[in-house]
Order: structure tokens, then C-alpha cells, then sequence
């Protein structure tokens, strides 16, 4: 039988590293491909000192909870969602969000259900910026929007998120 990680099992395991006390969170939407958007911020995260939600996890995590080739597409969306609601709620500080330039942040996707509703509803998130990413430009030269201040900020889109039942037990 399938099971993965809930969000509060996730978010336990990523404080448990430490990595997102001393790092900026880094998450990214609107790309062609996930893997655009993956490399997109996992490079700026470099200059800025951000991690993705993969190094925020301990080193064992996928042997523990995935199961690539036994997942079906639904549970493998399902696990991501978790990991991102979770790699959220455990962010501090300033996260970016890196966008191809001149694209909307997506709506429904990853982002607008399952992290900004967690980035806003965390008081220890202070601000939410956009990065407007162009190849082969740095962080320096790149266009900055700040999307939301906290921790006081407006609490932005709903949680926890409508999923089918056999899921729900996961997110709350």
C-alpha cells in the first residue's frame, strides 16, 4: 500500500536539518517544465544563499518515503504537494519565488495551492519576493517585486487544500 510523509512529518524532518534556518527558501512557477523552473532556482539560490526544498530534507528521505516506479502520477503529484506545502511551513526569513520574466504566477499550480497559502500563514516569514529570471542573467541584474510582507501580512489562498479523501489525512 501507498503512504508518503504528512506535511506535519515533513516539516518536522526539515527543521530537524537545519538548512532552512540558514538559508533562504527558494520556489519557483510559471516555467515550460518543472525542471526549468528546478535549475532556475536552484542556481540564484547559489548567489542568494536559498536552497530548494530538496536540500532541506535529510539525505535519506527518498530511500524512506518515495517510491519512484511504484508511484502512480496521482501519488508522486500528491508527495510533491506535501513536500512543498511542508518545505513552506518550514521556511523563515525572505523566500523567493524566481518566474520566467514577463510570465503570471500560475493559478492552480503547485505555488498558489499548497505554498503561498502555508508562506503566509507562517510567522516566521517575513516577506515573499518575486524574481523576474532571465537565462544567464545573475540575481543582481535581475528584476525584484516584493509580493507580500509578514508576518502580519493578508493570508493568501486556502488551507488546507480540496484533495480527493484518501489523501486529505496528509495535509492536515
Amino acid at each position: 500500500m501507498w503512504q508518503t510523509a504528512t506535511v506535519s512529518q515533513l516539516k518536522a524532518e526539515m527543521r530537524k536539518t537545519g538548512a532552512l534556518s540558514k538559508s533562504h527558501g527558494m520556489f519557483y512557477n510559471g516555467f515550460k517544465t518543472i525542471q526549468e523552473g528546478y535549475f532556475a532556482a536552484k542556481e540564484l539560490g547559489k548567489e542568494v544563499g536559498g536552497i530548494t526544498y530538496d536540500k532541506a530534507v535529510p539525505d535519506d528521505f527518498y530511500r524512506k518515503w518515495a517510491s519512484p516506479g511504484r508511484e502512480t502520477p496521482e501519488q508522486q503529484q500528491v508527495r510533491i504537494n506535501a513536500m512543498s506545502a511542508a518545505f513552506a511551513q518550514a521556511s523563515t526569513g525572505t523566500v523567493y519565488v524566481v518566474v520566467p520574466k514577463g510570465v503570471a504566477l500560475r493559478d492552480p499550480s503547485t505555488w498558489a495551492q499548497y505554498e503561498l497559502p502555508n508562506l503566509t500563514r507562517t510567522p516566521y516569514v517575513h516577506e515573499i519576493i518575486r524574481i523576474d529570471f532571465e537565462p544567464g542573467k545573475k540575481f543582481a541584474q535581475l528584476k525584484k517585486t516584493s509580493l507580500w510582507k509578514g508576518p502580519r501580512g493578508p493570508v493568501q489562498g486556502v488551507w488546507p487544500p480540496r484533495v480527493p479523501a484518501q489523501y486529505s489525512a496528509i495535509f492536515t
